[in-house]
């Protein structure tokens, strides 16, 4: 059955003719030199002049019998106005909005957008214009997790900003997260970040004050690092919100297989939260790509500077990285004789939030050093 919206791909060795809202494909027959002609010579016998036809490649499109077979029906023929490139496709410049990656892109933005609400499996799926029946196989194979694991990361995620951040009641924070109870949240809480939430808020909020000035909680490395060249999705306002802008990052980059074994994934952070307005806070979410990738939709190709940084290890969730970056700007750099180059410090993430828990994140955050 053919729906309006999608892009469907015939086999060469085959006779494609439309009958009704399907294509049906035969065997190829002899004397068709060009399959397209069938296809359309049978939309114009099936559509007359709603039929529309065009030839994105080749020779002049007025001369291909199906296109003339349109035309004598009524039906349009616009002048060929894309020029498609013979390698377009196979280095994916040209990108369908309604390929499986962008489809499945737009359901996470969708759900990143929606935590407040209850999931509706078939709302989603429509989102994705897919079958409930197939949506749920995609997804998963596609990002590694089902909608429901990423839609209870994402809350999970917010829920730790919630404790930290902000004054709002632990039952208040469990209805957020979508947990009917406190003591459900509780569980969940606790498998995520190994401890349950009023105990996390308290003694993070205590750790955070005496590791800032502990010189032994971090080991510190200098580490030389190569120019990378790197695909980016730029962002802009709070930076305990940038999940969004790594998770639009991961999702493409999982369903048009940039992600190898060897790819790094690194966020850089321009500007100091407490200094600058929070929705002008600038990053960037990137991941390092091969040489033969070409810069496409919203992917943009950017580098970032090699040189000498100072590197330490966080190991656990990515809402106390501010720990992180206070031993090191108040603790470390002070009693050390480096000076700074003038660049933004980066965050290298070693594991993947979709595989561990949040208490076994770990973060390479590189602070920019003079040669």
């Amino acid at each position: 059955m053919v729906e309006r919206g999608f892009l469907y791909v015939v086999p060469l060795n085959v006779t494609p003719t439309m009958t009704g809202a399907r294509i049906c494909v035969t065997p190829l027959a002899s004397g068709i030199d060009c399959p397209a002609d069938a296809l359309f010579t049978s939309l114009a016998q099936e559509f007359g002049s709603n039929a529309m036809g065009v030839v994105l490649s080749g020779g002049d499109s007025d001369q291909a019998p199906g296109i003339r077979a349109i035309k004598q029906a009524g039906g349009r023929s616009p002048r060929r106005a894309i020029q498609v490139k013979p390698d377009a496709l196979a280095s994916g410049t040209m990108k369908h909005p309604n390929s499986y990656p962008a489809r499945i892109q737009r359901v996470v933005d969708h759900l990143a957008e929606r935590l407040d609400e209850s999931l509706d499996l078939e709302a989603i799926a429509r989102v994705a214009h897919l079958s409930p029946y197939h949506f749920h196989r995609i997804y998963r194979g596609l990002l590694g997790e089902t909608v429901n694991d990423t839609v209870r990361r994402l809350r999970l995620y917010r829920s730790a900003i919630d404790l930290l951040d902000r004054d709002l009641a632990i039952d208040r924070v469990a209805r957020r997260a979508g947990y009917a109870s406190q003591a459900a949240f509780t569980r969940a809480f606790r498998a995520e970040y190994d401890e349950p939430p009023a105990r996390y808020r308290e003694e993070r909020r205590i750790t955070q004050l005496e590791h800032a000035t502990n010189p032994t909680v971090y080991r510190v490395e200098s580490a030389v690092l190569p120019r990378l060249r790197v695909a980016a999705i730029q962002c802009r306002g709070d930076y305990q919100l940038t999940n969004k802008a790594f998770e639009r990052l991961m999702t493409v980059a999982a369903t048009t297989y940039l992600l190898t074994p060897s790819t790094r994934t690194i966020g850089v952070f321009h500007d100091d939260p407490v200094s600058v307005p929070q929705d002008e806070l600038r990053s960037t979410a990137c991941i390092t790509v091969p040489d033969e990738w070409v810069p496409s939709g919203e992917l943009a190709e950017a580098h970032i500077e090699g040189g000498r940084y100072a590197r330490i290890v966080h190991t656990g969730p990515y809402t106390e990285l501010k720990t992180a970056y206070d031993w090191l700007y108040q603790t470390w750099l002070p009693s050390s004789s480096e000076e700074l180059r003038d660049l933004p410090c980066l965050e290298e993430y070693l594991n993947d939030p979709r595989q561990v828990a949040a208490k076994d994140l770990e973060t390479a955050v590189m602070m920019p050093l003079e040669e």
